[in-house]
């Protein structure tokens, strides 16, 4: 709480990095609780997701638990250079009410969505590899054993899981209405993003700030997120960007239009 207090108290989260060593030092208990976080409240749940993730692996421990079983629902292609995968472990998930465990992301796929592995939330884990499954189990294994634990981990199908945070979402919603779990990760993605592209619509602040390869992008900002939001503007599509800077948010609207006159020829 003394951290927190400093970091948006002092405004420091304003302010740029010094080389001080001291100064680097000063949060490094909890900087990746501070570093990256667009304001208080996210740098508390950080915080407090990762206690509670920490308590739990506790628990599990002092029962007996010695393998933690692991999976992804995503369709990945293995040797993937750039990916990102959201990995689940039941009970953790179920304890903690977490929609996913780890999110595990390739540090080219980092640095294309350019983001700082320094600002990352503790459970997100940066590797230096192409996608495999092996990679995942093992990145997962290192992190736990960084945080003092001794479980084995073992990779199982999604088929093979009980389901828990989105995925249980998913399944139950699949079950009642009838339709795939990829179907419906598709209808919850285009919900949201027509969700934000009516807010971005009827904001009377919406600019077209951006201009690429014969498209417009508009921005305005979010203050709930504490983010800066937008899409291309003049297409049937509802394709949003958003970033903390107008920088970020420009070169996530370049290389959306560029994703999307590749598929309008595919």
């Amino acid at each position: 709480m003394e951290d927190l207090r400093e970091w948006y108290g002092e405004r420091r989260h304003e302010r740029p990095e010094t080389d001080s060593g001291i100064e680097r030092l000063r949060f490094i208990l909890n900087s990746r609780h501070l570093k990256g976080c667009v304001n208080p409240v996210e740098s508390l749940e950080r915080f407090l997701t990762y206690k509670c993730m920490k308590r739990a692996l506790a628990e599990l421990q002092e029962k007996g638990h010695d393998v933690l079983d692991i999976y992804y629902p995503e369709e990945m292609r293995q040797g993937e250079e750039r990916w990102s995968v959201d990995v689940y472990q039941d009970e953790l998930n179920e304890c903690c009410r977490l929609n996913w465990t780890w999110t595990v992301i390739s540090k080219k796929e980092l640095e294309a969505e350019g983001e700082n592995e320094e600002e990352l939330p503790e459970w997100e884990i940066a590797v230096d590899a192409p996608f495999s499954d092996d990679g995942i189990k093992k990145a997962i294994e290192k992190w736990l054993r960084g945080e003092g634990y001794e479980f084995g981990v073992r990779m199982i199908e999604l088929e093979q899981a009980k389901g828990s945070g989105l995925v249980k979402e998913l399944r139950e919603r699949e079950e009642g209405e009838g339709v795939s779990m990829e179907m419906m990760e598709q209808e919850l993605k285009e919900e949201e993003d027509k969700r934000r592209a009516d807010f971005i619509d009827t904001r009377g602040d919406k600019r077209r700030v951006f201009y690429g390869e014969g498209f417009y992008g508009s921005l305005v900002a979010e203050v709930e997120s504490d983010r800066l939001v937008g899409k291309i503007e003049g297409i049937d599509s509802d394709i949003i960007y958003e970033g903390k800077t107008v920088k970020e948010c420009e070169e996530k609207f370049r290389k959306a239009v560029s994703r999307y006159k590749q598929k309008q020829h595919e």
